[in-house]
């Protein structure tokens, strides 16, 4: 298990997470990222993958650096974060050049999008998910002292008819208030901001960055918001609803957002129950120790031909 550390940004927390849970089910921690795997980048290089030992890969982004220095340790298996279409040739010339043969893919529509491209391994849907003991529930909605919390990408088309309408003035809220800006700057801080939030705003970066693509998926921030126990508002991508079974997400209202979020916040004792559902349900289906066990029965589990997974889905 590639273990690309440091952690540079809290959107690797899911990165550390995954690195977790694998090694609990009996992978072996390998640090990459280092000078080599940087200094075979700089020179256009790509090493041999002759390796029979298969290395995970987990990548936010096609970071050439960090496959190069797993592929001199073993035979590089990628788990594939941010495929979006306007980075899909550079993944494909990446795996292409360290001869991947398979992929995990944090979104059906990314699986998609690298075999219509013409990526002929293993494709293999692995749904997002978080570590939910990390986590705490927190109190009741009512009780929070955080009313809105918009963390990460912000989209402007909602946040600034709520701004403008003076609501976030007159609520506790957090968001950025310059685009990049960490909101809460260490983990612990992180989790304390998330038990103490009521609302958590998320949509996906399809909608967001437009400019990416088309390529919808949901992120870490949904698990973890309902993991916090927080009501989630935005936009359910259709991979978490299929992974959920229904839609743990209030669809905002573009139209209206400002109503409809004094609406909620004037009523979030009723939406009590349903956030407990959902913290009860990313505990049965959002969890990276599932994801780690079908992990591990993939890579462990021969092919008929005595070989590891290396043909076509």
């Amino acid at each position: 298990m590639a273990s690309p550390r440091p952690w540079e940004h809290p959107s690797f927390y899911p990165v550390e997470a995954v690195v977790g849970a694998v090694s609990a089910q009996g992978g072996r921690r390998v640090r990459v990222g280092g000078m080599y795997g940087r200094g075979v980048t700089r020179l256009g290089l790509s090493p041999s993958v002759s390796r029979s030992r298969q290395i995970l890969v987990p990548l936010m982004g096609p970071r050439r650096h960090q496959i190069a220095d797993a592929a001199i340790r073993g035979r590089p298996v990628v788990l594939a974060w941010d495929v979006w279409q306007d980075s899909v040739a550079e993944w494909i010339d990446l795996l292409r050049d360290f001869r991947v043969q398979v992929v995990f893919c944090t979104s059906t529509a990314a699986q998609e999008l690298l075999r219509e491209r013409g990526f002929e391994g293993d494709l293999l849907y692995l749904p997002e998910a978080t570590s939910v003991a990390s986590y705490r529930p927190g109190t009741r909605l009512t009780e929070r002292a955080i009313q809105v919390l918009e963390l990460g990408r912000r989209w402007d088309a909602w946040h600034d008819p709520v701004q403008r309408s003076g609501l976030l003035g007159n609520v506790k809220s957090r968001y950025e208030l310059e685009r990049g800006q960490v909101i809460f700057d260490t983990r612990d801080d992180l989790i304390d901001g998330f038990a103490s939030s009521a609302v958590s705003v998320c949509f996906p970066r399809s909608v967001t960055h437009p400019a990416a693509g088309e390529v919808e998926t949901f992120t870490h921030r949904y698990l973890e918001s309902m993991a916090s126990g927080c009501l989630v508002l935005g936009h359910a991508p259709a991979d978490l609803i299929e992974l959920f079974g229904y839609n743990p997400v209030i669809e905002a209202d573009i139209h209206d957002a400002p109503g409809q979020l004094r609406a909620i916040l004037n009523n979030l004792g009723s939406y009590q129950d349903f956030v407990d559902r959902n913290l009860e349900r990313v505990k049965q289906v959002g969890d990276w120790r599932q994801r780690a066990e079908y992990i591990a029965d993939v890579l462990l589990t021969p092919q008929q031909d005595g070989s590891s997974p290396g043909g076509s889905h």
